[in-house]
């Protein structure tokens, strides 16, 4: 599990070290200290995705959608902006420019521990999103508390509670 924010300098390669204690999370979580990894696109927000290989197919998994709807193209499209990589012998990873470009990183990437995966943002960007996301936590929390009890709710699940 992660948490933490974390800062890092973007070299001339493209590459950051990963915080040291960013590196024993994952070293935790994934269990291997360089693990298989995707760096995707978030179809949400405008940052980058870290997350193990496993996870990314778990969210790619298509058996039950319809291939031609337009919705399911376009979020095809959008997951064709990830990135296979691990991280090095010393501990960094390599941003691809294309996906740099895509959420204007460059010169510093802020890390965000998100439970289950680990968000890269420009500093500016993760601030102004932190702080809107604390002026706005009790419609957060709210919209979470509704979310976790409809996962509960066999009715809203379709199964009619029979």
């Amino acid at each position: 599990m992660f948490s933490g924010r974390y800062n890092a300098k973007i070299d001339g390669k493209s590459r950051f070290m990963l915080p040291s204690k960013l590196r024993s999370q994952i070293i935790r979580t994934w269990g291997h200290e360089r693990p298989h990894l995707v760096l995707a696109l978030s179809f949400f927000k405008p940052c980058l995705l870290l997350m193990s290989e496993e996870q990314w197919e778990s969210i790619g998994d298509v058996s039950s959608v319809d291939l031609l709807s337009p919705a399911v193209m376009d979020s095809f499209r959008l997951m064709s902006m990830v990135s296979y990589t691990s991280i090095d012998e010393v501990g960094r990873l390599v941003l691809p420019d294309y996906l740099k470009e895509m959420v204007g990183l460059e010169g510093q990437v802020t890390l965000l521990g998100c439970r289950a995966y680990i968000e890269l943002w420009t500093p500016e960007k993760a601030t102004e999103d932190l702080r809107q996301l604390q002026a706005n936590a009790s419609d957060v929390m709210n919209r979470l508390r509704e979310e976790l009890s409809r996962d509960r709710d066999p009715v809203s699940q379709g199964d009619g509670g029979e």
